[in-house]
């Protein structure tokens, strides 16, 4: 078996070589098949020829198998990267559902009595909890029966709404200006 890359596995191409039937008139030959190809050094050189080109065919073959595995590794890579981000992804659209469903229990909480809705997120039970509000209450009533000490006790400011404690209500720019004409009447047509 010859050691040269360029020779391995190959044979003559067929239709390069001429076969003639044998010559019953030919001298020192039986007649048993002797062929003729190409004259022997252009033979030698054409086999020379499509040794070579099988052999740059070998090494194209060898550089694509090698590009092709290391696409496939850089595809495998890229598939590994598009996991990581999806998980990625997934744990940031389970923190932002984690955070309305917060949200929604402190608003249910502040309407339900709370002296703190924030507490209501740390004492519900959150096994099995949806973002359905009648179900938040539920289990936040649940949490008041059982600590009632969470529930605000329902007070009244004095003198309500804007109005300070004991105080009148807030006058307008116009009514204050007024006032003071009235006080001040040397101020009165200056201002």
């Amino acid at each position: 078996m010859p050691e040269n890359d360029q020779t391995q596995g190959q044979a003559p191409d067929p239709a390069k070589t001429q076969t003639t039937p044998p010559d019953p008139n030919a001298a020192g030959d039986s007649g048993a098949g002797a062929t003729t190809t190409l004259e022997g050094d252009a033979l030698k050189a054409e086999l020379d020829k499509v040794r070579k080109e099988a052999a740059d065919w070998r090494t194209k073959l060898r550089k694509f198998e090698a590009a092709e595995a290391e696409r496939q590794k850089s595809e495998m890579s890229e598939t590994e990267r598009l996991r990581a981000e999806l998980e990625e992804h997934r744990a940031k659209v389970a923190a932002a559902e984690a955070k309305a469903l917060d949200a929604s229990v402190r608003a249910a909480a502040a309407k339900l009595g709370f002296a703190d809705p924030s507490d209501a997120t740390r004492f519900i039970d959150r096994e099995g909890l949806s973002d359905d509000s009648a179900d938040i209450e539920t289990r936040l009533k649940a949490v008041l029966k059982a600590k009632p000490y969470l529930g605000g006790a329902k007070t009244t400011v004095p003198g309500g709404g804007e109005n300070p404690a004991g105080g009148a209500a807030k006058q307008t720019e116009a009514q204050r200006l007024e006032e003071v004409k009235k006080q001040f009447p040397a101020l009165a047509n200056r201002v």
